[in-house]
């Protein structure tokens, strides 16, 4: 994203307000002639405000990287003729890909103390119908002062955490963390076939609008008579 020149006080605006969404701002540092003073200050404005805001600083280099054969042979291009061939290729992958692959970056994401993560019990990221129906009894296991109702401070604070392996992209950004929002993994399917192509939702329970068959049978194979059925009521109809 290009911000134009702004000063500290218009930047810090605009990365708050992108981390708000949960955003981090990239600036780009540009290798040509024309724009790499330009560029290079209004990185440094963004990476400065980012810095005392405790953000991760974020500073797109590849292009000034994939720039570098310039007859130096710490950048693999060795025999200064102005060209790469091949072989000179593979040196300067090797050479930049190699450290990288044995790298591990760890990603920490404050998810809050938001009230979804205590009703989302299975971490699946939807909040589904048999977690709605047991909601007070999820809020009330937030309570850690024993007085009625909930203060700011007693929901637990969330944390994610990734660790991601290193990897070196030849051409383009290959450090980009635009979004710090985690990504929540598909439930796994559970049940008999049937029960897994009907649990349209996939929320590992059936209702009677995802149910293809006669309601008596719906009826019959909710044991528990809650109105939905669960892998565990499919797979014993499936015994039957």
């Amino acid at each position: 994203m290009n911000v134009g020149d702004v000063d500290d006080a218009a930047a810090e605006r605009i990365i708050k307000a992108l981390d708000e969404r949960g955003v981090g701002l990239i600036a780009t540092w540009s290798p040509s002639a024309a724009n790499r003073e330009q560029s290079l200050a209004r990185s440094l404005v963004i990476a400065r405000v980012q810095s005392r805001l405790g953000l991760r600083v974020n500073v797109n280099a590849t292009a000034c990287l994939n720039s570098f054969f310039n007859g130096d042979e710490k950048t693999a291009h060795v025999d200064s003729d102005g060209k790469v061939f091949g072989e000179e290729m593979k040196r300067y992958v090797a050479v930049k890909g190699e450290p990288a692959a044995t790298s591990c970056r760890v990603n920490v994401y404050d998810t809050g103390r938001g009230f979804f993560q205590a009703l989302d019990r299975n971490s699946d990221g939807r909040i589904s119908i048999r977690e709605m129906r047991t909601a007070e009894v999820s809020l009330e296991s937030m309570r850690r002062d024993h007085r009625p109702g909930l203060s700011p401070d007693e929901p637990v604070r969330h944390f994610h955490i990734e660790f991601v392996r290193g990897s070196f992209q030849l051409f383009g950004p290959s450090e980009q963390m635009v979004s710090r929002a985690p990504q929540f993994e598909d439930r796994e399917p559970v049940g008999p076939i049937w029960f897994r192509r009907w649990d349209r939702n996939r929320d590992g329970d059936l209702t009677w609008k995802e149910f293809l068959g006669p309601r008596d049978v719906f009826h019959r194979l909710d044991a528990d008579r809650d109105g939905l059925i669960d892998h565990k009521e499919a797979e014993a109809a499936a015994e039957e």
